[in-house]
C-alpha cells in the first residue's frame, strides 16, 4: 500500500502542475457575474460561460482548434470580430480583430 501511495505520488509529480483534461480555471461567482453582466470572455471560461456572456456563436470551427467567432456590428456594419479558441472545453484565449 505505501509503495502504490508512492508510486501515485511520482506520478504526480511528473506530471506538473497542468489541469486535468476538461477542467477549467476556477472562477469566483462574484467575477463570473461582473464579466458576464459586462459580456467579457477571460481566458479559464467554460463554453456555457462563454454561452451566456456572448450568446450563440455564428461560427464555429473545429480543426486544427476549436475557436468560435463572434461578429459586431454598428448600424449594421461589421465593426469587430471576436475569435474565442478553446482547449479541452476552456478558453484558451481571446482576440479581437478589425475586418
Amino acid at each position: 500500500m505505501v509503495q502504490a501511495m508512492a508510486l501515485i505520488t511520482t506520478l504526480l509529480l511528473l506530471a506538473g502542475p497542468e489541469q486535468a483534461e476538461g477542467t477549467c480555471r476556477f472562477i469566483n461567482s462574484t467575477d463570473l457575474r461582473r464579466y458576464l453582466v459586462r459580456e467579457q470572455v477571460v481566458r479559464g471560461m467554460t463554453r456555457e460561460q462563454v454561452r451566456r456572456a456572448f450568446g450563440n456563436p455564428p461560427e464555429t470551427y473545429i480543426n486544427p482548434r476549436e475557436v468560435w467567432i463572434y461578429q459586431t456590428r454598428y448600424y449594421g456594419a461589421l465593426y469587430e470580430l471576436t475569435y474565442v479558441y478553446f482547449r479541452d472545453g476552456c478558453v484558451e484565449r481571446v482576440e479581437y480583430r478589425k475586418p
